[in-house]
């Protein structure tokens, strides 16, 4: 009698184990390797090309995933987060053509071309963020927001540690930058760092990494992060993820800026490799105490790019110019606003990319007080930065805000709709309760 062997399924094949752990290499891959852009803060220490083999690695990553449970697949595409990263892809597709076809450059065409490849990390994030699960992310979550405001520090205190060894910018001397070279991202990092890890981490541990966030973020000089990091301050004391008593520390440094500033100086000045970044530094620092200007590069010089900007982008407001502002005009900066610089470059399209983006975080805020201020990050930082959707540690923060969830919530999160129905069927069974309890209270002091 002959038996007929059935075939073993993939998961079965490669073992619990195997998933276990590595769910866990991904997860610390995801958090601390891409987030905190290693593999290119490596490259500018060695003067090697290794980040982009990387990357290609990292796409391949999400397989044993798709080969233990291929209906997740068609699961996880239907929520809409994957087709606006569709739509950003056909919008660089779109501007690669232009570059190549009709007037375009060389290195215009190129830029297109290394857009489109980095922003394939962006739906490999996701679905790997989507099959790891919720605790996973835990202790590296803790991990991160601990060691990057320290990292910052430190690198104020030695520039020469963290500092590309290849290039350098003139624009963040006597600036801390960390792993992310450039002072203005590494502030952003700093920030959405905490975000993610508001209501994942012990409480313990956020008060601590929020309390050396203070001082780190003003190692960066970037103004819009030291704004957002008193902003998140008052959200968080009002949703109870830091004591009441953390509120002293704002007032004390209000109270004591001057101080502050004085003390920051001595610092700076006994730096030699921060003498020559020392006045835009203390210029950035002063914004509190003087005239308040946001811009993340000058003053005035920034409004007139914005300003001129917009202008250029009246002229063809559906089509777009097709390349960079910076291309256009003589101060040879971008306008470091993404709404105006993707109107400008690529026109309608650019601007639906953008507003799909927060309407997307929008419908999947309702009822999640993280998502909300996922949505204010995003919104916040949109109009200081131009290249949001180039870098990785917003790629990682847009699956986190939108996927990152426990197995039994991960139906729930492809239908929202279903989800907000029947949760506000629950809170009109709740208001009633208590209107009938109302009733029959007696009035008390």
């Amino acid at each position: 009698m002959r038996y007929k062997t059935k075939p073993v399924p993939f998961n079965t094949l490669l073992g619990t184990t195997f998933y276990s752990l590595y769910q866990v290499l991904m997860a610390a891959v995801i958090v601390l390797v891409f987030f905190t852009n290693l593999p290119v803060w490596i490259d500018s220490q060695t003067g090697l090309i290794t980040a982009p083999n990387v990357y290609l690695a990292f796409l391949l990553a999400p397989l044993p995933y798709v080969f233990r449970d291929r209906l997740t697949v068609f699961q996880f595409a239907r929520h809409p987060y994957i087709w606006w990263c569709a739509l950003v892809m056909l919008m660089h597709l779109s501007g690669f053509i232009r570059a190549e076809h009709f007037g375009g450059t060389i290195e215009e065409a190129a830029i297109q071309v290394d857009r489109m490849q980095k922003f394939l990390i962006a739906p490999a994030a996701a679905y790997l963020v989507y099959s790891i699960s919720h605790s996973t992310f835990r202790p590296f979550l803790s991990v991160l927001i601990i060691v990057a405001p320290i990292t910052l520090i430190y690198g104020f205190i030695d520039p020469t540690f963290f500092h590309s060894k290849v290039e350098s910018s003139i624009n963040s001397i006597g600036r801390s930058a960390g792993t992310w070279l450039n002072p203005n991202i590494a502030g952003e990092a700093l920030l959405l760092g905490l975000v993610m890890g508001r209501n994942s981490v012990p409480r313990i541990i956020f008060v601590i990494a929020f309390c050396l966030a203070g001082p780190a973020v003003m190692a960066t000089g970037s103004r819009a992060a030291m704004i957002g990091w008193l902003l998140l301050s008052v959200y968080c004391l009002r949703s109870g993820n830091l004591p009441k008593l953390f509120i002293a520390i704002p007032v004390l440094i209000a109270v004591f800026y001057s101080s502050v500033l004085l003390f920051v100086e001595d610092i700076v000045e006994s730096i030699p490799e921060h003498a020559a970044g020392a006045e835009n530094l203390l210029a950035r620092l002063q914004f509190m105490s003087g005239d308040v200007d946001l811009a993340e590069g000058g003053g005035d010089v920034r409004g007139v790019i914005v300003v001129n900007a917009i202008q250029e982008a009246l002229e063809r407001p559906f089509l777009g110019h097709g390349h960079d502002y910076a291309d256009s005009f003589e101060l040879g900066s971008g306008s470091h606003n993404l709404l105006v610089h993707l109107w400008h470059m690529h026109g309608a399209l650019g601007l639906l990319v953008v507003v799909l983006l927060a309407v997307i975080l929008y419908r999947y805020s309702r009822g999640s007080r993280f998502l909300n201020l996922s949505l204010f990050a995003y919104l916040w930082f949109t109009l200081f930065t131009h290249n949001i959707f180039e870098l990785n540690q917003w790629l990682v923060y847009f699956a986190m805000s939108l996927y990152e969830t426990t197995k039994s919530e991960r139906v729930k999160i492809i239908n929202p709709t279903t989800n907000r129905a029947s949760a506000s069927k629950s809170t009109r069974n709740k208001t009633r309760r208590r209107t009938r309890s109302s009733k029959n209270r007696r009035f008390s002091w």
